[in-house]
C-alpha cells in the first residue's frame, strides 16, 4: 500500500474515532431505576428514541437478580430469564422481535411445571412429551370413588375417559362417577339387551320392572351407547367416532370432551355399554376457547388412529356459530414448526376424504370435522393446521386458528 493511501486511511480512522464515536455514545443512555431506599431496581440502556436496547437487568430488593433479558429496538429479542429471591433461575425463554420464540420452561421446587415451545408468538407445543406422559400416567392410575350398583369396570372406564381428557389438556381430576347417572345407565343397558338393539328412544317396556324401565328410558336418551362387551374399550369407540354413521357429527366424542362435563356414570349388560353424557355440572373448571382431537402439540399414536376423523371444537362462549360456507381449512405435513409460517404456507395442503361442520347439540361446542386422505402417522409426523372464516363473539372481522400436531 502506498504512503498516500496509508495516510488517507489514518485520517479517516481518526475522523471516525473522534467525531462519530462520541455521537454514537451520546445516542445511548444508561438508565438506573431504584427502590425507595436507593437500592438498584433495574439497569438498562435506551437509544435516542427512548427504546430499550441490549441487556436489561432487574433486581429483587435484596440485590439478587430478578430478570435478565435482551432488547432490540424496544422489543424483547433474545434470551429471557427470571430468578427467585434466592437467585435460582425459575423461568427461561427466548424472544424474536417481541414475540416468544423457542422453548419456555418454568421450574418450581426443582420440578419442571411448564415446558412449552413457541414459534414467533404462536404456541406450538403447550406441553413437553414428558409432562404429557406424566399426566397420562396419573389419569390411568387415578383413584375412583366406588358407586353402589356400578358395573365392575366402571372405574377403568372413567380412568380411560380421564386419560383422553388429559391428552387434550382438559381438566380430568374432578370428573367423577355419579350414583344417579349410574343407575340410569345400568337400567338402559339392561333394556337394550332385552330389545337386542341400540336406541336412544325407548318406547314400550320390553318386560322389565317399571322402575328399571323409567330409569332406563332417561339413561338411553342422555347417554353415549356402544354395542361392545368391554366397557373400557367403549370409551375408545366413543372417541374414534369415525364410522359412516357418526363421522358427520362425532357426537359421542364431543360429549366425552365437553368442557362442562363434571359427572358421568356407566352401565353394562351383555354386549351393550352405556356412558352418561348430558351433564353440565363443571361450572367452576377453567375453560379453553377451543379444543381439538388430536390436540394442539404432542399426541401419542396409541390414542389416535390414522383412520380417525380430526375435530376442532369451538367454545360457544367465545365463538359464534360456525358458517360452513365461510370456513377455510388447510392442513400441511411439515418437518419443522419453528420455520417462519410464511414459508410453511407455501407447502401444498393435504387432501381430505371427509369434511363437515356441525353446530348441533352434541356436547358443548360447534365442531369442524375432517379426515386426511391416505396419510400415515409415523413417530415425529407433524402437521400444521390453519383455520379461517370463523368469528369470535363481539368482533366484526373473521378470526382464525393455527396449531400444530406432532405424533409420537
Amino acid at each position: 500500500m502506498s504512503f498516500e493511501l496509508k495516510s488517507f486511511s489514518f485520517i479517516v480512522s481518526c475522523f471516525v474515532a473522534f467525531h462519530l464515536t462520541p455521537a454514537l455514545l451520546n445516542a445511548l443512555e444508561k438508565v438506573t431505576e431504584t427502590y425507595p431506599d436507593g437500592s438498584k431496581k433495574a439497569v438498562y440502556t435506551k437509544d435516542s428514541s427512548g427504546r430499550r436496547k441490549g441487556t436489561y437487568t432487574e433486581y429483587w430488593p435484596n440485590g439478587k437478580k430478578k430478570i435478565v433479558a435482551k432488547y432490540k429496538l424496544g422489543h424483547l429479542h433474545g434470551k429471557y430469564s427470571e430468578y427467585d429471591e434466592k437467585g435460582k433461575k425459575v423461568l427461561s425463554s427466548s424472544y424474536l422481535e417481541g414475540a416468544l420464540h423457542g422453548p419456555k420452561t418454568k421450574v418450581v421446587n426443582k420440578t419442571v411445571v411448564l415446558s412449552e415451545v413457541w414459534s414467533a408468538g404462536l404456541l406450538v407445543y403447550p406441553r413437553s412429551k414428558e409432562l404429557i406422559e406424566k399426566d397420562l400416567k396419573l389419569a390411568r392410575t387415578s383413584k375412583v370413588k366406588s358407586i353402589k350398583g356400578a358395573p365392575e369396570d366402571s372405574a377403568g372406564a372413567l380412568r380411560r375417559l380421564r386419560e383422553y381428557r388429559s391428552a387434550l389438556g382438559l381438566y380430568w381430576k374432578s370428573l367423577t362417577l355419579d350414583e344417579e347417572y349410574t343407575k340410569k345407565c345400568q337400567a338402559a343397558a339392561i333394556i337394550l339387551t332385552k330389545l337386542g338393539k341400540m336406541t336412544h328412544n325407548i318406547g314400550t317396556n320390553p318386560g322389565v320392572p317399571n322402575e328399571i324401565f323409567e330409569l332406563g328410558k332417561e339413561g338411553a336418551k342422555r347417554s353415549n351407547l356402544h354395542q361392545i362387551s368391554d366397557l373400557v374399550r367403549s370409551i375408545d369407540g366413543f372417541m374414534e367416532d369415525s364410522d359412516p354413521t357418526n363421522i358427520d357429527k362425532v357426537g359421542h366424542r364431543r360429549w366425552c370432551v365437553s368442557q362442562k362435563l363434571g359427572k358421568t356414570g356407566f352401565g353394562h349388560n351383555g354386549k351393550y355399554s352405556v356412558m352418561w353424557a348430558v351433564d353440565y355440572s363443571a361450572e367452576d373448571e377453567p375453560t379453553l376457547p377451543w379444543t381439538a382431537f388430536p390436540p394442539s402439540g404432542y399426541i401419542s399414536r396409541k390414542l389416535f388412529k390414522s383412520t380417525n376423523a380430526w375435530s376442532l371444537h369451538l367454545n360457544p362462549e367465545v365463538y359464534e356459530e360456525i358458517d360452513k360456507s365461510a370456513v377455510s381449512l388447510k392442513v400441511r405435513k411439515i418437518k419443522n414448526p419453528l420455520v417462519p409460517r410464511e414459508l410453511l404456507k407455501k407447502i401444498r395442503p393435504l387432501k381430505f376424504d371427509h369434511f363437515n361442520v356441525d353446530q348441533g347439540r352434541s356436547g358443548d361446542a360447534g365442531v369442524i370435522i375432517f379426515r386426511l386422505q391416505k396419510v400415515s402417522f409415523s413417530a415425529g409426523a407433524t402437521f400444521y393446521i390453519e383455520v379461517e372464516g370463523i368469528k369470535k363473539r363481539g368482533e366484526d372481522m373473521p378470526s382464525s386458528i393455527e396449531y400444530f400436531v406432532t405424533f409420537y
